[in-house]
Parts: structure tokens; C-alpha cells; sequence
């Protein structure tokens, strides 16, 4: 931690002496930061004065087989008490550079399943959502192309390039939110839903998922 603080602040200095409009970012903090001292060391070695943001990757449940998979973004937490810990203010925005989940492929098949498809298209909003109302200031998708780890699938494309409803569901999701501006968690809601509330730069947002399929939010429109 004490060589890759040092290295990391030459490499900050070096960046901004270069003055080219370049962002110094800090590697991203894999895990959470509660099951290891490397980051906690890092901060101690004063690296949120040398970077823009503080990066780190975190993960939603990989094999949940629930209606909605589980999907709260727990070691986010733990970044963030570094934040607040060793920040001077809280301003230092955190972005999750890699954030996501996997389904399973069953043997002998070449992708998802459509039940596994719909799980980790629930995964992109609920996560996406869940972390973003929790403090994270940009939340990036892992991953796009077609990746597995042993039979976990994380792509939002199958091997042979066809989108999986993830792929869907990312895209209406950026469409929808765009600005994204947090407002607030949503209350009122049926026992089992949850909500919060965006401004994506033009109007408001609202997204809400229910646990229970037969106990759904119900809204009146105007329109």
C-alpha cells in the first residue's frame, strides 16, 4: 500500500505538471474495504488529495434465485466510511467503475437462461438505483461483451452476440435517467416495494420494483 500510495502521487503530480486535461483517478478498490488494510493504508498515505474520485468495484449476490436477486451493493458501505474517514470535506465523489452480477449458465448451453436473463435485467435497475441512492456518484455496468468466469455470465451479450435483456434494460435505463440527480427514497410505498426518486435534467424520475409479484405499486397519471 505505501509503494502504490507513493507511485500514485508522483504519477498525480506528473499528470497535472503535464497540464493536458487529463482526470487522476486511483485504481479500483476490488471487495470491501472492511475485509482488507490495503485501502485503509492508502487513505492514511493521504490519496484522496491526489486523485478526482475514489474508484472501487462492488457486486450484487451472483446466484440468488429469488423473485428479485439480490442486488444491495453491501461493500459499498465500507468505501464510503473510508471517505468520510480519512476525507477533509465530502466532496470526494466515489465512482463504481466496475459494478454488477453474473447468472449461471446451465451445462450445455451456450448463454442465460430467459429466467436468468430477467434476473440480471432486474439486476442492472435495482443495483444501479440501490447504489446511487446509497452515494455513489457514477455507477458503470460490468460488463457488455460476452465474459464468463468458470459458468457465471456477466456479459450483456450472449457468445454468439445476441443481447441479453440485460442489454435492454441498461440502455432504457441510461435513456430514462440521464442526468440522474438523486432526489430522495420514495415512501408510502406496499409492504415489500421500494422507490426513489431522479431528476434526469428535464423532469422527474421515479423507479420502484416490489418482492412480492402480487403486491405491486399502483400509481394515477394525468395522462
Amino acid at each position: 500500500a505505501d509503494v502504490y500510495a507513493a507511485f500514485m502521487k508522483a504519477m498525480a503530480i506528473g499528470v497535472a505538471d503535464a497540464d493536458v486535461g487529463s482526470t487522476t483517478c486511483i485504481g479500483g478498490f476490488a471487495g470491501g474495504a472492511h475485509e482488507t488494510t490495503f485501502m485503509d493504508l492508502c487513505m492514511q498515505n493521504g490519496l484522496l488529495d491526489y486523485t478526482a474520485a475514489y474508484n472501487c468495484h462492488v457486486y450484487g449476490a451472483k446466484t440468488s434465485q429469488d423473485i428479485l436477486p439480490h442486488t444491495e451493493f453491501e461493500e459499498q458501505e465500507s468505501h464510503l466510511n473510508l471517505i468520510y474517514t480519512y476525507g477533509d470535506t465530502y466532496d470526494t465523489p466515489m465512482w463504481v467503475t466496475e459494478g454488477g452480477m453474473s447468472r449461471q449458465i446451465p451445462q450445455g448451453a451456450d448463454g442465460m437462461t430467459w429466467q436468468g436473463q430477467k434476473e440480471a435485467a432486474m439486476g442492472v435497475v435495482i443495483g444501479m438505483t440501490q447504489s446511487v441512492a446509497r452515494g455513489t456518484a457514477k455507477h458503470y455496468w460490468f460488463i457488455l461483451p460476452p465474459y464468463t468466469e468458470t459458468v457465471n455470465d456477466f456479459g450483456a451479450f450472449s457468445v454468439n452476440h445476441e443481447p441479453y435483456a440485460t442489454y435492454a434494460a441498461y440502455a432504457n435505463y441510461i435513456y430514462q435517467m440521464r442526468k440522474g440527480d438523486y432526489k430522495g427514497k420514495l415512501t408510502n410505498l406496499p409492504d415489500g416495494a421500494e422507490g426513489h426518486l431522479f431528476n434526469n435534467g428535464d423532469h422527474d424520475v421515479a423507479i420502484v420494483w416490489s418482492e412480492k409479484a402480487d403486491n405491486y405499486p399502483r400509481f394515477r397519471s394525468t395522462r
